[in-house]
């Protein structure tokens, strides 16, 4: 049985190379010599990256936000005229809904195509006017310390391919900085049906402390018209907090999961049971050995509330802005 699951699982990869994208978890395992030596990624990488960006203020939570607003609007604004401009929290909400709105479509067209992306100025402009918004007001701020990034989110706009969204990339980046580029550029101009991917969802899992947890990525690959699907999983170990913004994230495995590729050449129960047993790719372990400390990233979070999220790998020189969407909270149904 051993052996049956080592060989599904070259096959499985074998199908996720069709997508053209698993080229990145299984190619590069010949591209090192394990000299046996132990490597401590967390120190490497300590030692190798400065911390870029100014701390923000510790802020409320913003349900006691909204109270404290709410008090102060009765007393403060019970007779103002009703023409007199919008609050600070209503303007708030309305960038976030400007926001929301400019990225919808961006993952509703199952293609991925590029020409249904809002452009990436426009994205920017309101990512700029939330963070400052939510500066100025305390609001959405201290992410990596509040406990409030747990939970499940959906990948509502990424500045480049949707699987860069995923922490392997940010550290097969780190691994292959002269050539990670050229590979991605090969990858992402493989045009649907030959290759679609999305959607993303990431779910982010915390100890009782806020400061240690996991972040596990998903996101769905398909090639062929759909004649072949798998969700690439990425798993990874939230190490520390970097500052009061950062989750330092530690690569672990990556596995293509739920694969149809499996299910068709071993239907029924065997195929279920391949597909949850075969052996995820040890990414990480793998990446380190190429480059020390590649492995570990920083997750930065610029603004984090009860209902979106803007993230960016801290590492890439240009800080391009993820947007997701909270699906829900951690230990909540969803919302």
């Amino acid at each position: 049985m051993t052996s049956l699951l080592f060989r599904s699982s070259v096959l499985s990869n074998g199908t996720c190379l069709l997508h053209l994208l698993s080229l990145l978890f299984v190619s590069f395992t010949h591209a090192f010599q394990y000299n046996g030596n132990t490597i401590n990624p967390q120190s490497v990488f300590l030692q190798q990256q400065q911390q870029r960006r100014p701390f923000h203020p510790f802020s409320l939570s913003r349900q006691h936000q909204q109270q404290h607003h709410n008090h102060h609007h009765r007393v403060l604004y019970s007779s103002v005229p009703s023409d007199v401009s919008s609050s600070p929290y209503e303007t708030l909400d309305d960038i976030k809904a400007d926001l929301l709105r400019t990225c919808k479509g961006t993952t509703t067209d199952s293609n991925n195509n590029n020409n249904n992306k809002p452009s990436l100025a426009n994205i920017q402009d309101l990512v700029s006017q939330l963070e400052d918004m939510g500066e100025q007001m305390g609001v959405g701020q201290s992410s990596a310390i509040t406990g409030i990034l747990a939970g499940e989110w959906e990948l509502l706009y990424s500045p480049e391919d949707v699987t860069r969204s995923s922490p392997f990339f940010w550290a097969f980046a780190q691994a292959f900085p002269e050539q990670a580029d050229q590979i991605f550029g090969i990858t992402d101009s493989i045009p649907s049906p030959i290759k679609d991917v999305g959607p993303a969802y990431q779910s982010i899992q915390l100890d009782e402390t806020g400061r240690d947890g996991k972040l596990i990525s998903k996101v769905k690959v398909s090639t062929l018209n759909g004649m072949a699907t798998s969700i690439m999983t990425t798993r990874a170990d939230i190490v520390q907090p970097v500052g009061v913004d950062g989750l330092m994230l530690r690569v672990d495995t990556t596995k293509p999961e739920d694969s149809t590729a499996i299910a068709t050449l071993f239907p029924g129960p065997l195929g279920r049971f391949i597909n949850d047993n075969a052996p995820p790719f040890p990414s990480g372990d793998v990446l380190e050995r190429i480059q020390p400390g590649s492995s570990t990233v920083i997750m930065r979070t610029t603004f984090c509330d009860e209902s979106i999220r803007i993230s960016r790998n801290d590492n890439n020189q240009y800080a391009l802005p993820y947007v997701w969407r909270r699906c829900k909270f951690a230990g909540s149904e969803t919302i």
